[in-house]
């Protein structure tokens, strides 16, 4: 992939990671506006790992 982008394997991770926590940053974003509670964002976060791996 690094190759194909005209970068190094070490930018492309780092890119990865970067890209990963940005989602991770919306996503709770998203939920946190369908909750009653900021405590019931980890419990929704835990529901939707789970339904996405079964």
């Amino acid at each position: 992939m690094a190759v194909k982008l005209g970068s190094t394997p070490g930018a492309v991770r780092l890119l990865v990671h970067r890209l990963r926590k940005k989602f991770r940053d919306l996503l709770e974003r998203e939920i946190a506006k369908t909750v009653m509670k900021p405590e019931d964002i980890e419990e929704e976060l835990a529901w939707l790992r789970k339904v996405m791996t079964e």
